[in-house]
């Protein structure tokens, strides 16, 4: 079963308390399987039709997603913003890939807040596993789910702690090399 850990705990780090920045981001949230709120720095729906654009996607618990939006070519039935991501989580061993399609409305363009229906279509693959193990990738598939919007995310932190933050061991995870956290700071000769 997918474990969207990526959108679970994403709203909670990235919005501040301070005015929004006037920077254009998209907004991207699983709403019926669960999780929180992804938020595409500096994305916006490309301007041409049959283009696409890199984004990166960033979430409160460390993980960044990395990817593609692209939008449908003229004439289609609905404009559509189709979203392409690859999820390696930095806090727990899970990864998630995904393709989705998302209508636009009749201008292509996505709404200025999240919208309480919009169409949608996912389907990828998600892993989770305990550390040190490996697992199958298991396959999903979700109609309606995936919200999409613009936004404004106004502050926000791509989360640090130093090289340290994602270190496996510390969750458990059998690894080569330093047997001390403190031998595997230290500088190589």
């Amino acid at each position: 079963m997918r474990k969207p850990i990526f959108f679970i705990v994403t709203a909670a780090g990235l919005i501040g308390t301070s005015a929004p920045s006037a920077r254009a981001d998209i907004c991207f949230e699983y709403t019926v399987s669960g999780g929180g709120i992804g938020i595409a720095l500096g994305a916006k729906v490309p301007a041409t039709p049959n283009t696409c654009e890199r984004v990166t996607v960033v979430g409160a618990d460390g993980g960044v997603a990395t990817g593609s939006i692209c939008r449908s070519e003229e004439g289609s039935t609905r404009p559509t913003l189709v979203y392409q991501y690859s999820l390696s989580s930095c806090t727990s061993p899970y990864f998630e890939a995904a393709t989705c399609r998302i209508d636009l409305d009749i201008n292509s363009n996505l709404p200025p807040q999240k919208p309480a229906f919009q169409s949608s279509s996912c389907t990828g693959v998600a892993v989770g596993m305990d550390p040190g193990q490996s697992r199958p990738l298991g396959g999903w598939s979700f109609s309606n789910d995936l919200k999409a919007w613009n936004c404004a995310a106004g502050p926000f932190a791509v989360i640090g702690g130093g090289g340290a933050t994602c270190f496996a061991r510390r969750k458990g995870a059998q690894v080569q090399g330093p047997s001390t956290p403190e031998a595997s700071d230290s500088k190589r000769p």
